[in-house]
């Protein structure tokens, strides 16, 4: 009953901002998709010119955006597949959020703001890595 009840109300707070499609072509569209800015990926790709001899924006897209959008995948794919029980909710939303920082062309410091948060509720393990 209470997977239903989260659900329904997830969807009732949801569906008035919905803005249909166009919402799931804005993560392709928007500078925070491919700007690589102060993120992992950004020095990855800025080494470029010295490692391979290319520009960085010829890394970015289409090789590091593949191996991104790989990695966040396999990475949430591990984090949703752990056993973690009822109990362990903030543990997964933790997980979840890290792999999300650590996978996004665009992060800024505040990012890592609700995993921090997250973290308090997630243990001590949590609690040191953020």
């Amino acid at each position: 009953m209470r997977p239903a009840v989260g659900l329904g109300t997830a969807v009732a707070v949801s569906l008035p901002l919905w803005a249909g499609f166009q919402l799931l072509a804005n993560i392709n569209t928007n500078p925070a998709s491919h700007a690589y800015t102060n993120t992992v990926w950004e020095l990855i790709s800025k080494a470029g010119p010295a490692w391979f001899g290319v520009a960085a924006e010829s890394i970015q897209r289409p090789y590091l955006d593949a191996l991104r959008m790989a990695a966040f995948g396999l990475g949430s794919l591990w984090v949703l597949t752990r056993p973690w029980g009822r109990r362990h909710v903030a543990k997964a939303a933790f997980a979840l959020w890290l792999v999300f920082s650590f996978t996004a062309a665009w992060v800024w410091p505040w990012y890592f703001v609700p995993a921090i948060a997250l973290s308090v509720f997630a243990g001590r393990g949590a609690v040191a890595l953020a």
